[in-house]
């Protein structure tokens, strides 16, 4: 939705319509998000350093923390997580943090 959104290939009204979804199924149950305690120096030292040495926005490399600091960073072969993206830069940053990656855009399912 992000990339879409920044590449003004959908709407305004259409990336919140699809935002919200994506909210109700947070708030339903079906979706759940780690939270993670940014406000932490050593948390938020991390991330930046992830900005920084990748050239991302604190968003993105909040995503490759989580996975790569988070409850799931010790899952290993099939377990392990999966950053799905579209955003190159993104894409790239992860797997350079060793992340198993999909581009949702690019690769079939």
């Amino acid at each position: 939705m992000k990339a879409k959104f920044g590449r003004k290939q959908i709407s305004e009204n259409i990336y919140l319509s699809a935002s919200y979804t994506l909210l109700a199924f947070i708030r339903g149950g079906f979706i759940k998000i780690e939270d993670v305690d940014i406000k932490k120096a050593v948390v938020f030292d991390d991330i930046e350093n992830l900005v920084k040495k990748h050239s991302l926005d604190i968003v993105d490399a909040l995503q490759i923390y989580t996975l790569t600091k988070g409850k799931f960073k010790d899952y290993d072969d099939e377990s392990k997580p999966v950053l799905i993206t579209s955003d190159i830069s993104l894409e790239k940053a992860a797997k350079k943090e060793g992340l198993r990656t999909w581009n949702c855009e690019k690769e079939k399912v």
